[in-house]
């Protein structure tokens, strides 16, 4: 057996979880953080992009990126031991720049032995909506939780 077949049997594998499991499918867009957001991966000679600056110590093993059943992409990474450290640097690397994180214990790459990140972009509805106090209307992304304006006099 080459071992492109026996490769290529374990990205099956891996693969068929990966859409039995959690709904997605195989991308082949860069694995990159930017693709997440919509954007494109800017490594180059002159740049630093995000998959060579954020993407990198011990939670990234096994990275792969997906496309969900929305057609959003999603980059998943599977590593094998995730500290309270680690984890909290991640997420302070990512939230600023609007990627959510969820934790699952699905992983198809090594089940029981990794952990599964699955990071996308983080979804900000679009529109308005009235406050509830002073009546005035305010685009979802300005409104706090309670759904009033900021600085309203009367909130």
């Amino acid at each position: 057996m080459t071992d492109e077949g026996c490769a290529g049997g374990i990205v099956g594998e891996h693969e068929r979880r990966m859409l039995d499991w959690h709904g997605l499918r195989p991308s082949r867009a860069q694995t990159c953080l930017r693709v997440v957001l919509g954007k494109r991966c800017v490594d180059g000679w002159y740049r630093r992009c995000l998959c060579r600056t954020v993407q990198r110590g011990p939670l990234f093993d096994h990275v792969k990126i997906w496309l969900d059943q929305g057609g959003r992409h999603v980059l998943t990474t599977e590593p094998y031991g995730i500290t309270r450290q680690t984890l909290a640097e991640l997420i302070e690397q990512t939230s600023h720049l609007g990627i959510a994180m969820t934790i699952s214990d699905r992983s198809p790459w090594y089940p029981r032995f990794t952990a599964l990140l699955l990071l996308t972009a983080v979804r900000i509805p679009t529109g308005v909506v009235q406050c509830e106090e002073c009546g005035a209307v305010v685009p979802y992304g300005v409104a706090d939780e309670s759904w009033h304006c900021p600085g309203c006099s009367k909130c």
